[in-house]
């Protein structure tokens, strides 16, 4: 075949596949193609006419009402729908206008159960077994280990005695009402001893939660609740300016309060500037001797005296053995005041007070006896106020005593209120030894330190607290904790405050009432006006 007649037969072929595939087309397009089982070819056209019908309604019947039936089961509504679906498709209805058939009529030749119920429910049925034999053959009581009650079964007994026809579309047909209750009646997974024909159940895959942190208890965490511990005293006055309250919060501890004692580490600073005069001189060493006679052996201590220079009795730390104290009385005793000319110069004295760490059992403690008059240098003032307080980050705590004559008091509160401590005028000479012996027996049983302190308001009232947490001073057996506030209401609130003992966590809870609170001094606004300065200026 020579090359032109290939190619006529080869676009004769593709011409006619392309006009066979057109009209294959518009024939589907016109015609509606139904497709049947070997068996339903065996049934009059009437009967798939209406099985076809049926099968429809069926399909797309509409869900009446919202709300998920109350009592049919979805397992027994499939079952029920395969039934009366192929009983329609195979019998011959008596009376077709109708669509009447009597429980006993439905006939399913040879169709085995097998493809009508569930698996687990043939178990024990011969392969072959159709519906006519299973109804005739087992006996309602024979479903009995399915069925959950004997009403259950007395109800299924009477409907199937009931031989009157039902209509198919009627809202509860016989065989809906006896067939479909039955069926519901049998659990999932029914009694029967497994075997190697029967499926084990999928095992249920669980979801995997996320790993979580673990939650620790108070006792897990090492915290020790000392609520009842101490008492809350409280006094307020009405705010300058503007409205709201002021208020002072007092922790007293309970003097029979057993806990751990923290180590202290104090340091004398006695100032011997020319300023300070002979008399004010000799009655600080005399103060600080006497306060070292309350120290308990495993306190720390040391001695510096300054004027231009610093002079130490340790080069470290030393316990308050007797041995030590006779080193520091003879120390001071050596010590004279400085020279016409001599100036004082804290800031170095105190740089020297800073330890490098500070270990979770010990506070440190610097008590500095000055009159501050070097302060009017505003150089040395803001190196004091600022330098000094940017290195020492909480580690020191400072007080100072002086006379209430004395110059730039401000200043040196202000450092010493910066740095966890505070200040302490004295009226006269003499009362500078009294105040020096009470603060050393004050501070001298440290019991937390790094205390923050929370409320909780009952109401929407907005409350500021001070000192904050950078700047709240130790917790100390014999020195009252106090804690400075504003509210907009008199609502109770609950407190909270925190810190670390030894070792351990220290927890206060108090619910505070203003119902006998008493009326506060002038000393609670100038205090928390203070703390509202230093607050400012730090931010």
């Amino acid at each position: 075949m020579s090359q032109v007649q290939e190619n006529r037969v080869f676009s004769f072929c593709t011409l006619a596949s392309l006009i066979a595939h057109v009209l294959l087309f518009f024939f589907i397009q016109s015609h509606s193609l139904w497709f049947y089982s070997p068996v339903q070819k065996a049934v009059p056209d009437m009967h798939r006419t209406i099985a076809h019908d049926q099968i429809l309604q069926e399909s797309f019947r509409p869900i009446h009402g919202s709300e998920k039936p109350p009592s049919a089961k979805p397992q027994a509504e499939r079952i029920l729908s395969v039934l009366q679906l192929t009983a329609m498709t195979l019998e011959k209805i008596s009376e077709p206008s109708r669509f009447l058939f009597p429980m006993e009529s439905i006939s399913l030749s040879d169709t085995p159960l097998e493809a009508l119920l569930p698996k687990h429910i043939l178990l024990d049925l011969p392969r072959e077994t159709t519906l006519p034999d299973f109804l005739s053959k087992h006996s309602l009581p024979s479903l009995e280990p399915w069925l959950k009650t004997t009403s259950d079964l007395t109800k299924l007994s009477l409907q199937s005695e009931s031989s009157k026809p039902q209509v198919l579309n009627t809202p509860a047909p016989l065989i809906e009402e006896s067939l479909l209750d039955a069926i519901s009646c049998l659990p999932e997974h029914p009694p029967y001893a497994p075997n190697e024909d029967t499926a084990s159940p999928k095992p249920v895959t669980l979801v995997p939660l996320p790993t979580l942190p673990p939650f620790f208890s108070l006792a897990e965490l090492n915290t020790v609740n000392l609520s009842d511990g101490f008492q809350a005293e409280l006094t307020f006055l009405p705010k300058p300016e503007g409205s709201g309250y002021l208020f002072a919060l007092t922790l007293l501890p309970r003097e029979d309060l057993q806990l751990p004692k923290i180590r202290q580490c104090i340091t004398f600073l006695i100032d011997r500037s020319n300023s300070i005069q002979q008399d004010r001189f000799a009655i600080t060493k005399q103060a600080v001797l006497r306060a070292l006679e309350e120290f308990d052996e495993e306190d720390s201590f040391n001695l510096m005296v300054f004027d231009g220079k610093a002079e130490k009795l340790f080069p470290s730390f030393s316990q308050a053995t007797p041995a030590a104290i006779a080193k520091a009385e003879a120390f001071l005793d050596n010590m004279k005041l400085g020279s016409f000319f001599s100036t004082s110069d804290p800031y170095r004295a105190l740089l020297q007070t800073i330890p490098s760490r500070v270990q979770d059992d010990e506070v440190h403690t610097a008590i500095l006896l000055t009159d501050g008059e070097t302060l009017s240098n505003k150089t040395m003032s803001h190196a004091l106020s600022r330098d000094w307080t940017l290195q020492n980050q909480g580690k020191v705590s400072l007080y100072v005593i002086g006379l209430d004559t004395d110059p730039h008091l401000s200043v040196l509160e202000t450092v010493a209120t910066l740095n966890r401590g505070r200040l302490i005028p004295s009226t006269s000479g003499r009362g500078l030894k009294r105040q020096v012996l009470k603060l050393t027996k004050q501070i001298k049983t440290p019991l937390a330190k790094d205390l923050s302190q929370n409320i909780v308001c009952r109401g929407s009232e907005k409350m500021t607290l001070y000192p904050q947490s950078n700047l709240a001073p130790h917790l100390y057996l014999g020195q009252p904790y106090v804690i400075l506030g504003s509210t907009d209401t008199l609502d109770d609130f609950i407190l909270f405050v925190q810190g670390r003992l030894k070792d351990q966590w220290l927890n206060i809870k108090k619910t505070i009432s203003f119902v006998n609170a008493k009326k506060g001094t002038h000393s609670l606004k100038t205090s928390f006006h203070q703390y509202e300065h230093l607050d400012r200026s730090i931010q």
